[in-house]
């Protein structure tokens, strides 16, 4: 039984690592939007990724913000 609780184990390391490096993927390759402070509109989207193709016309689902003068 000790060998089976070795396997369990393993397995469910593994998995966490790969949901964490998934996570870790998806984030770093979240485009950026550029906000105005003042008027809170977008100023320009920076696309970290080559198959992202968006603009302040075309905002994605989910990017992170940031405020700019």
């Amino acid at each position: 039984m000790k060998g089976l609780y070795e396997v369990m184990f393993g397995t469910a390391a593994v998995l966490v690592v790969a949901i964490w490096s998934q996570a870790v993927a998806t984030t770093l390759d979240m485009p950026e939007v550029h906000l105005s402070s003042l008027t809170e509109e977008c100023v320009r989207v920076v696309n970290y990724t080559e198959s992202h193709d968006y603009s302040c016309q075309n905002l994605p689902k989910t990017y992170n913000h940031v405020w700019v003068k």
